[in-house]
C-alpha cells in the first residue's frame, strides 16, 4: 500500500508509509508509528507484527499465522503473543482499551484496520 499527497501540482509518493488513519502511519525506514507527528518506537518483533497486519490490512490474520511469521519454528504461546499485541494497542492506538485500529478476532486472530468504523460485527474492540 502505498500513501499519496496530492497538491495542486504535485504527487507525492511515499511508499515507506503505510497510511493507518487521518493522523498515523506505519513509518517502514524507521520501524515506528507515526501519530500525530510524534514517532514512536517499536522493538524489532512488535514491528514485524505490525507490518505483517499492515501487509494484510482490513483482512483478519490467524495467530498462528502472525506466530509462524514473527517466530517461524521457534514455539510461542499465544500468550506471548498477546502480550506483544497489548504493547502494540499501547503505542498505536488513542485508546488502547478502545482500539479503532487493530481490533481482536475472537477465535481466529487479528486485524489492522485503516479506519476506524462504526460498526464492526464480530470483533472485539475491548482488546
Amino acid at each position: 500500500m502505498m500513501w499519496v499527497q496530492r497538491g495542486v501540482n504535485s504527487i507525492v509518493e511515499q511508499p515507506w508509509k503505510i497510511h493507518l488513519g487521518p493522523n498515523v502511519y506505519l513509518d517502514l525506514r524507521q520501524e515506528a508509528v507515526v501519530r500525530d507527528g510524534m514517532v514512536r518506537n517499536l522493538s524489532r518483533l512488535q514491528f514485524r507484527l505490525l507490518h505483517f497486519l499492515a501487509q494484510h490490512l482490513n483482512t483478519p490474520v490467524s495467530t498462528e499465522s502472525l506466530i509462524e511469521y514473527v517466530w517461524g519454528q521457534t514455539w510461542v504461546s499465544r500468550d506471548e503473543l498477546y502480550v506483544y499485541i497489548s504493547r502494540i494497542k499501547r503505542i498505536l492506538e488513542i485508546d488502547p482499551t478502545r482500539p479503532d485500529h487493530l481490533l481482536t478476532v475472537r477465535g481466529y486472530g487479528y486485524l489492522l484496520r485503516t479506519e476506524p468504523p462504526n460498526y464492526i460485527p464480530n470483533m472485539n474492540r475491548d482488546g
